[in-house]
């Protein structure tokens, strides 16, 4: 069955070691130094390779990124492209969803009324 969407969540940690830019950057990506901006960029390139059924195996490095809005960015590695959305769940959770669907396609439902990180959930269902 084909995949409609490619999602991940990820939880800020304390960062310890130095950010590994140059693992998930293309050329063509600003070089940011905080913690925010590096999870923003994993989350979206982790969407995409989910999507893919590559996962990790995806050279993050061959992803490159443009912003459309706040929220909203295109991927492409040059043969491919997607449309990502970027959001936080709470003050510490990254979410991002990576399609090849149009995003007027897809619709987001709230399931939860509680926004407590085990309680909210995010769905996204084809329209």
């Amino acid at each position: 069955m084909p995949r409609l969407v490619g999602i991940d969540v990820e939880q800020t940690r304390e960062q310890t070691a130095g950010i590994p830019w140059p693992t998930i950057c293309h050329p063509d990506e600003p070089d940011l130094t905080d913690t925010a901006s590096f999870l923003k960029i994993w989350t979206l390139k982790e969407a995409v390779s989910k999507f893919c059924g590559e996962g990790l195996m995806l050279e993050f490095t061959r992803l490159r990124l443009r912003s459309d809005a706040q929220t909203d960015f295109c991927c492409d590695d040059g043969q491919r492209r997607w449309r990502a959305w970027y959001g936080m769940l709470d003050a510490d959770t990254h979410l991002a969803v990576a399609s090849t669907l149009a995003w007027s396609r897809l619709r987001w439902l709230q399931v939860a009324s509680d926004y407590s990180l085990h309680q909210r959930l995010a769905t996204c269902l084809t329209g």
